[in-house]
């Protein structure tokens, strides 16, 4: 099955919180809102924005970075036309404490998180801040990609889908428990329409 045929309507972009008690919608965005195809494959100049935030996303707590979409067929990833359908930006930020995540990068969380406190320059020694573009540069096996060739961002095969559900994800991003990521208001968010069907 082609993703074309998969009439994609609506994604979200949702931060969950890891006990799963509290979850915190970034953003809602509809098919129509991004270009029909990847202009020379893959085209970024008309990414839309997040347009929201800046969200931390904990590895200390457990959190998780939700893709969810609701679409009108099963999605099939073993389909070579995948590749290069989908990108997000955010900063991959590792080497981080827990104490630092919490009071630091917690005050970027909608989630409750301990009061801040001024953080001394050691503290940031090691701590490795990079921008990336989350791509899926390649196909993976018949249920899952490993985006970028990293198990901490996961795309799935989606099933039919009717409502925004984390039960349905089409994408997972987990960090570890030392990493943080942060989705910022400017930040690139692209998808291939003309790839995965915009639902009509």
């Amino acid at each position: 099955m082609a993703y074309a045929d998969a009439g994609f309507k609506v994604f979200e972009l949702r931060l969950v919180r890891g006990d799963t008690k509290q979850h915190h919608t970034i953003g809602t965005y509809p098919a129509g809102a991004f270009q029909a195809t990847f202009a020379d494959g893959f085209d970024l100049n008309k990414a839309i924005r997040v347009g929201a935030g800046p969200y931390a996303c904990l590895g200390a707590r457990q959190d998780k970075l939700y893709i969810l979409p609701t679409n009108t067929a099963a999605v099939d990833l073993d389909d070579a036309t995948a590749t290069n359908s989908l990108a997000i930006e955010l900063l991959d930020i590792r080497n981080v404490a827990p104490d630092l995540q919490l009071k630091g990068y917690g005050q970027l969380s909608p989630f409750p998180s301990p009061q801040a406190r001024f953080i001394p320059e050691e503290d940031m020694i090691g701590v490795d801040i990079e921008k990336r573009l989350i791509a899926n540069s390649a196909v993976g096996a018949a249920t899952t990609i490993n985006m970028m060739g990293d198990s901490r961002f996961v795309m799935y095969d989606v099933a039919i889908n009717a409502t925004l559900s984390s039960a349905v994800p089409l994408c997972v991003f987990t960090p570890h428990q030392s990493d943080v990521f942060v989705l910022q208001p400017g930040g690139k968010f692209n998808i291939d329409i003309d790839t995965f069907g915009d639902g009509t």
